[in-house]
């Protein structure tokens, strides 16, 4: 039998626990952490999801993200090597472990392999706002001064986001030798309420670079400018069918007086290619005289689910709560497919929305035509006003959402455009002060 002086308690320090590491668990929590921030990228600009969701689907991410910082050295490690996939979720979550560090090393490493495409400096740029202003605001400012475009884009993109003033290096970034770099800061002056740089901004409304063109244009309808040159120039971008038409739209609408609005939609639902951004328009417009028209674009399988989205936006109907939806038509295909062989992979834009039953809604709007009036503007069923749009912040879907912050924006040029991609506990916290 051992004497008593050669007992000993036999266990693990509180810090010696926590740096037990599961390596499956740990790979389950670097899988989960970037394939929950694509959801969430998607999710962000969806016509399906609302503000709760997007808040549920954070607190997801989060908790995989905690899990991560928990290992320490071993999730640094693990997020680290993932990079060598070039995907934006492994990037974010990189990202996010190498920014909260402050090891130079590590952002050095994040930001070479996140600066390699566009799909990837998004990515770097939401972890940036993913986390407090506070604690990656030093690593952003060095960033601002980097000798690396790249670089320099993300630093001013990420100042955007957080809708924080980068000071004099917005103003530097507008004649940057880098025109994405220019473009992104055209682009942050009119997301930061900056009225005080349309000067600059004007001097970039004829620039040869075609992203430079409409940022700056953006801008500076955002930021109250609304001369006929502007218009016409957001006009011709809706229509010339860019990748800057969709962004474009809600801009150009809004900054007609309602008669020229809708003249404009009435031109667009005229032209068979045009058909969608009419739809769109006549629900961003919210003038029930286009209800009839949005019916009968029900027909046409391409157009039937964005045609119902607009329905919904202006009479607050929803198509699958109200019986007023259907089952997908077995003649359309939408992308992406199971076939391996297709190459057409682009995500369906329309994704979530349901398919309106046409006679269904059209009875609907038999019954209920007498709560609307032709020439006035509804959002959700409601007269536009700052309270309906401040409501519809709060519960509307993700992509009515972002047009309804543009709206309350304009009525406040100087003030920030709110985020409506940012964390969903933050976005909360704001709208609670702006309703209490």
């Amino acid at each position: 039998m051992r004497s008593k002086d050669k007992l000993a308690a036999v266990g693990f320090s509180p810090w010696e626990i926590s740096a037990l590491v599961n390596q499956t668990v740990l790979e389950q929590h670097a899988d989960n952490a970037a394939f929950l921030w694509f959801m969430r990228d998607n999710a962000c600009r969806a016509p399906n999801f609302l503000l709760k969701d997007l808040a549920r689907l954070d607190e997801r991410l989060e908790a995989n993200l905690a899990g991560l910082r928990a290992a320490r050295e071993d999730g640094w490690k693990l997020a680290s090597l993932a990079l060598k996939h070039d995907e934006p979720g492994t990037v974010f979550a990189a990202a996010i472990l190498a920014f909260s560090s402050g090891d130079s090393a590590r952002i050095d490493a994040v930001m070479e392999a996140g600066c390699a495409n566009r799909e990837l400096e998004r990515a770097l740029i939401s972890s940036l706002g993913w986390q407090p202003f506070e604690l990656v605001e030093v690593p952003i400012r060095r960033l601002l001064q980097s000798l690396v475009a790249g670089h320099r884009l993300v630093g001013i993109g990420a100042f955007s986001v957080n809708r924080r003033d980068p000071g004099l290096a917005l103003r530097e970034a507008f004649t940057d030798s880098d025109q994405r770099v220019r473009a992104r800061a055209f682009r942050a002056a009119g997301e930061l309420g900056k009225t005080d740089l349309q000067p600059f901004l004007d001097e970039a409304l004829t620039d040869s670079d075609t992203a430079c063109r409409f940022w700056s244009t953006w801008s500076s309808a955002r930021l109250g400018v609304r001369t006929s040159q502007i218009c016409e120039t957001l006009r011709e971008i809706v229509e010339s069918r860019s990748p800057c038409s969709e962004p474009a739209l809600p801009m150009a609408l809004l900054c007609l007086d309602l008669p020229a609005a809708e003249a404009w939609i009435g031109r667009l639902l005229d032209r068979a290619h045009h058909l969608r951004l009419g739809a769109r328009g006549a629900g961003l417009l919210g003038d029930p005289q286009w209800i009839d028209q949005l019916i009968r674009l029900m027909e046409n399988p391409q157009l039937s689910r964005v045609a119902g989205e607009a329905f919904s936006r202006i009479t607050g109907v929803d198509l699958a709560y109200a019986n007023l939806s259907d089952d997908k038509p077995d003649d359309v295909e939408v992308t992406p497919n199971e076939d391996p062989n297709d190459e057409n992979v682009a995500m369906d834009v329309d994704e979530g929305l349901p398919w309106p039953d046409q006679t269904r809604v059209a009875r609907w709007w038999r019954d209920h035509r007498a709560d609307f009036r032709n020439g006035l503007r509804y959002i959700a069923g409601r007269l536009i006003t700052l309270q309906s749009l401040t409501e519809y912040l709060v519960r509307g879907t993700q992509r009515g959402r972002a047009t309804a912050a543009l709206e309350l924006a304009l009525r406040q040029p100087q003030s920030p455009l709110f985020e409506v991609r940012a964390r969903g506990s933050v976005q909360f916290e704001l709208l609670n002060l702006w309703t209490s």
